[in-house]
């Protein structure tokens, strides 16, 4: 990928137990959680339509000599931004930058936020013990579909999210428009 020439790679999908050989176009590299994808475009595709390879599944690459080729007008950061990946999220699509750098605040019970203590959302991260035994964490980060994954994986533990979009999407509603 970094000298952009195209690959010859022996690979085996999830859902197969043979591997097949295929010519690519190298894009990227992307860490999604603990798995390394490498962004690619099959030579044999005509739409060039952009896939994902997880790298430990690839059983052998070679290096060829011909120039790998990347879609016309293609931006990295756009292509994340607009949901691939799981980068993003569909509600946050209206906001300013599509959720980035947004201040959020998350209230939680005691026990479930206990964890964030230890192991901050961002640098500017701010732990608040309550009165009524609840956390409250104020952060800036990105809104992505990781974070509403991972946020709904509390539970009952996550009292609140704000702002109110991001509480929607972790509840799994749709948004309210200016008619309901």
């Amino acid at each position: 990928m970094f000298y952009q020439l195209q690959i010859n790679a022996c690979y085996t999908r999830s859902n197969k137990s043979e591997a097949s050989e295929y010519t690519l176009n190298p894009i990227a590299i992307i860490q999604r959680g603990v798995i390394i994808y490498l962004l690619a475009t099959r030579t044999d595709d005509p739409d060039a339509t952009i896939r994902t390879f997880a790298l430990h599944r690839f059983d052998r690459v070679e290096i060829l000599e011909s120039a790998a080729k990347t879609p016309d007008n293609f931006q990295l950061d756009t292509y994340l931004d607009e949901g691939s990946m799981g980068f993003s999220h569909p509600l946050f699509g209206e906001l300013a930058e599509r959720g980035k750098n947004t201040a959020v605040e998350l209230k939680f019970t005691q026990k479930a936020g206990r964890s964030l203590t230890e192991s901050k959302l961002s640098d500017d991260q701010i732990v608040t013990s309550n009165d009524d035994d609840t956390l409250t964490i104020k952060a800036t980060v990105n809104l992505t579909s990781q974070l509403v994954w991972w946020l709904r994986g509390f539970g009952s533990g996550l009292l609140d999210a704000k702002p109110a979009l991001l509480y929607q999407a972790v509840l799994d509603q749709p948004a309210m428009t200016n008619n309901e």
